[in-house]
């Protein structure tokens, strides 16, 4: 059975991979570590929130030897135009050094969200408070939270790991020249 890790050993993340790798028709085994994001516990911006999934991905797979991809997930926070968003970037990497990206998931935050961020304060801690909830990155997440439930954290981070395995669902459309010659 191939292996595929997750650099994460946080439930949701977990659970979307293991969702994903589901519908690609074999069996997969989804493993977890803890694996560094190599990046600021609260990732602002699209380079610093890439650069923490591909690092995740990359010690995931160094992980487990014998594993196909390693997967990594890393949310963070972007400001557009004066307003402030969360979404999210995955990373899925392979033996011959290949990488598949997909990003998005964006939703707006609410201003006393943006308040916190610009202070210094994580998200998951500011949506904790905001909801009166505990630990609500390891659940239902921002968006779950600021959709009341229509779209929750999993089902964003499944839909990612999908989009990023395109460059193995169509191979031929991702090689170079040089790399089928």
């Amino acid at each position: 059975m191939p292996i595929v890790v997750v650099g994460s050993r946080n439930p949701v993340k977990v659970a979307a991979v293991q969702a994903a790798f589901a519908k690609l028709g074999d069996a997969w085994e989804v493993r977890a570590v803890d694996a560094p994001s190599g990046v600021s516990p609260q990732p602002i911006g699209h380079a610093e929130t890439r650069r923490g999934a591909r690092n995740r991905a990359q010690a995931a797979l160094a992980a487990y030897p014998n594993a196909e991809f390693g997967v990594g997930l890393e949310g963070g926070v972007f400001e557009y135009d004066g307003e402030w968003y969360t979404g999210a970037w995955c990373a899925i990497v392979d033996r011959d050094g290949r990488v598949g990206w997909a990003g998005g998931g964006l939703i707006l935050l609410p201003p006393a969200v943006v308040e916190g961020l610009r202070a210094g304060h994580e998200l998951g801690t500011l949506m904790d408070r905001l909801s009166d909830e505990h630990n609500t990155k390891q659940k239902m997440g921002a968006i779950g939270l600021l959709t009341n439930g229509l779209v929750g954290r999993q089902e964003t981070y499944e839909h990612l790991v999908l989009r990023a395995l395109a460059r193995w669902r169509r191979p031929e459309w991702f090689e170079s020249e040089e790399e089928a010659g």
